[in-house]
């Protein structure tokens, strides 16, 4: 990594933390402008948490600069009647009538939920691009497949609502509950046909569909695709009558060197022109793993299918419902093929066969079975006359790192070779209790080629209005930050809906899946950081309006209930409700954790 990589990698880290901080920070100064004007005096204003780099007083109130940039706090005179420091006097905040406190309490997610407006407005000023709604892979088994939806397919609306944006058409999707039937209009050939897409809710529903990718990214100098006079931009909609929805479509020149083919392009100004171009051959390395090498021997996932079912790491699968198991390949196929089937599972465990009478693969967003399980890197059947039988490889070894970078799986060789252009490659393997390294030349191969490397981009759609058009970005910020809070209001209610059974397991996540998808997101440029900043203050305000005792929603809650009674609520039973909403909210804390660490990161 270069010095450049390392600062952007810490420039990203610093947007995160600074975007988090910007939103606790807006959150306190809405309970911090309501408190002045309720004229309930507030003692500290604090920008950042912990040592205070430099601090000043004006009035009632010192203002601080502190060194945490994650926020902010207010410290109100007489914040609860828990406080020793109480008093009765009336600028403390419970001496002020219930309606007062309320507007106190309620200003930090409203001020969360206007501010998510100008991020909104702001995302359309600076530009933001979506991928079109046009279908290029569907998933077997899918809620898509199962509808009947088909590469090529163009996403009209759902339920009647148009859908301009295949991000559009997974919030819309989403929000749709488990179970329920929801017509999504397609345009197959000039025609808009009707499916019937049942939902499968958070539990099992992400996406069965790949946006559409045909784009070339890259044309190689001096290349037949160069001398033909292909462009980068250019879409690649067909190769010999065949159309191309992915990168796995440029398979047919991969196969065809020395064989003319026709390309049918579209150009950026839309216009349609028929190309032909014979692929030559191009180099690349080999190493010829053959799925034998890759043996079903097992890393379990903690709690997961396979765990529950008795499995344990470095177990070898023999059989399956009296199926030889023979390869890695197999074994997901069987897996997949039985979702929340009862499997009767044979093991081979310290040389001795073990019989598992129960496994039941959990269904995946795609309706496929897994067992949360994770190939390991010991090696199976190794090919004979390959590279890495040549180099010494056997059958049993481990293999550790390759080039100095560890590795978990046999899989991970290859995309290492190719993407650092190794040609030669040094495999740290483990044997028999021993270490030894082994040095291995991958083959030159040919394939053919045309000078546009082997991946595709999506068609995307910029969204971006200059400051002359600035009441159309209102417009478009205005209403992207209202449908953003209706998807939230209801991903909050399917979540504990029992219709959603499994939804609160998988459909929450904490600090590590937020900071992993943060990081994604900053990569992605500003506009997309702050649409996603824009989604957490408002999941922020929301959240803090629930009525769970320590958030916001939860002092809402007794102080309607100290008016309903005509007095506040006894001291015991306010401390007894923090402790609650405290365990209520580390066990939401650490289920999310448990989601992000186990669940997301072991899935396979």
């Amino acid at each position: 990594m270069s010095i450049l990589d390392i600062l952007m990698v810490i420039l990203r880290i610093f947007m995160i933390l600074v975007g988090v901080g910007l939103l606790i920070f807006v959150h306190e100064f809405g309970h911090f402008i309501v408190a002045k004007w309720a004229r309930i005096k507030v003692e500290v204003f604090s920008l950042g948490f912990g040592q205070a780099i430099f601090k000043f007083r004006k009035g009632e109130t010192e203002y601080r600069l502190s060194w945490i940039p994650l926020g902010g706090y207010v410290k109100m005179a007489g914040e609860s009647h828990l406080s020793e420091e109480s008093t009765g006097a009336p600028y403390e905040f419970i001496s002020k009538p219930p309606l007062t406190r309320i507007k106190v309490f309620a200003a930090g997610a409203l001020m969360n939920f206007l501010f998510a407006f100008p991020l909104c407005i702001g995302v359309y000023l600076l530009g933001i691009d979506f991928p079109y709604p046009s279908v290029g892979q569907v998933m077997p088994g899918s809620a898509e497949a199962q509808a009947g939806m088909k590469p090529g397919d163009i996403i009209v609306s759902v339920d009647q609502v148009p859908i301009k944006t295949m991000d559009k058409y997974r919030t819309k999707i989403i929000s749709v509950q488990a179970g329920t039937a929801v017509p999504v209009a397609v345009l197959r050939d000039g025609q808009e046909v009707i499916l019937s897409l049942v939902s499968r809710g958070i539990k099992e529903q992400t996406f069965g569909i790949q946006v559409r990718a045909n784009i070339i990214v890259q044309v190689e100098k001096d290349s037949p695709a160069a001398r033909a006079g292909l462009k980068v931009g250019d879409e690649i909609m067909a190769i010999n009558d065949d159309r191309v929805y992915s990168s796995a479509d440029l398979k047919k020149i991969r196969d065809n060197p020395g064989q003319k083919l026709n390309f049918d392009i579209r150009h950026s100004d839309k216009t349609m022109v028929s190309y032909q171009i014979t692929p030559v051959l191009t180099d690349y390395y080999d190493l010829e793993i053959d799925e034998n090498m890759l043996t079903p021997i097992l890393k379990v996932a903690p709690n997961g299918p396979a765990d529950k079912g008795g499995m344990k790491d470095g177990d070898k699968i023999v059989r399956i419902n009296d199926q030889s198991i023979v390869s890695w390949r197999q074994l997901v196929a069987v897996v997949q093929a039985n979702p929340e089937q009862s499997l009767k599972v044979v093991v081979e465990r310290h040389g001795q066969e073990t019989v598992l009478p129960s496994v039941i693969p959990e269904q995946d967003d795609n309706g496929l079975g897994y067992f949360q399980i994770e190939l390991t890197a010991i090696v199976g059947e190794v090919t004979s006359g390959s590279p890495l039988d040549e180099a010494g490889l056997q059958t049993g070894d481990e293999v550790l790192k390759v080039n100095g970078m560890k590795i978990n799986s046999l899989l991970e060789i290859q995309p290492i070779m190719t993407i650092k252009k190794l040609k030669q490659l040094e495999l740290e393997i483990e044997r028999n209790g021993s270490r030894h390294i082994l040095n291995v030349e991958p083959r030159l191969k040919k394939q053919g080629g045309i000078g546009i490397g082997s991946i595709l981009n999506p068609k995307m759609r910029l969204q971006k209005y200059p400051l002359t058009k600035i009441h159309k970005a209102i417009a478009a910020g205005v209403k992207e930050t209202l449908d953003l809070t209706v998807l939230t209001f209801k991903l909050f209610k399917k979540v504990f809906s029992k219709k959603e059974r499994g939804a609160l397991k998988r459909g929450v996540s904490g600090p590590v899946g937020i900071a992993y998808f943060s990081y994604k997101i900053v990569e992605s440029g500003v506009s997309r950081f702050l649409w996603i900043l824009a989604l957490f203050s408002i999941n922020l305000a929301i959240l803090n309006l629930l009525p769970i005792p320590i958030l916001d929603g939860g002092g809402i809650l007794f102080t309607v209930i100290e008016k309903i009674k005509g007095s506040p609520i006894s001291v015991k039973v306010q401390i007894i409700s923090q402790y609650i909403g405290l365990a209520m909210l580390l066990s939401l804390l650490l289920l999310a954790t448990y989601n992000d660490v186990f669940y997301n990161i072991w899935r396979f």
